[in-house]
């Protein structure tokens, strides 16, 4: 059984942090407009008081190198984003990825004790004991050794592909 490598969107693929007028080189931009965005920007601009605006897509910068990259790695690939299933709909094709699986994230967000990433106890919980490594913006080392995620998860591997500056 080959290790799992998880895939956070925004952040590592999407580097959504650049500098709006300077897309990295090699990067597309996307307009997308995705069920979930689309429903949250709805309750911002009711929330402001916007009624009469209409939501704006999210704009997406993705290099559509980097799904053959990551398809010729030796890893299952699993989508371990926010974005959850919009992740196939909306950016595999753009990326040149097959349908992967996703993990689905609690609501409402959990907030872990220890200092242990938010996103950790279901990953942990979601991979069953196999091997995995992922790409994320954030990881926070524990704070107190024994946490059992924590402690499970510090057996994979977590890499960052941030950019620096």
């Amino acid at each position: 059984m080959r290790p799992m490598l998880l895939l956070d969107v925004d952040g590592p693929l999407n580097p959504y942090a650049a500098k709006p007028h300077r897309r990295p080189e090699g990067y597309r931009t996307h307009r997308l407009m995705t069920p979930r965005w689309q429903a949250a920007e709805r309750r911002r601009l009711h929330e402001w008081g916007l009624l009469d605006r209409s939501a704006k897509p999210l704009r997406v910068w993705l290099n559509p190198t980097h799904g053959p990259a990551l398809t010729a790695l030796p890893f299952d690939l699993v989508w371990a984003t926010t974005w959850e299933e919009e992740a196939n709909t909306f950016l595999a094709p753009l990326l040149g990825l097959p349908t992967l699986p996703f993990i689905t994230w609690p609501v409402p967000r959990p907030e872990p004790a220890d200092g242990v990433f938010w996103k950790t106890p279901a990953i942990v919980a979601w991979a069953q004991g196999r091997p995995f490594a992922g790409s994320t913006t954030r990881s926070r080392p524990p704070t107190t050794p024994g946490s059992a995620p924590t402690t499970r998860a510090r057996r994979s591997c977590t890499t960052s592909t941030r950019r620096p500056g």
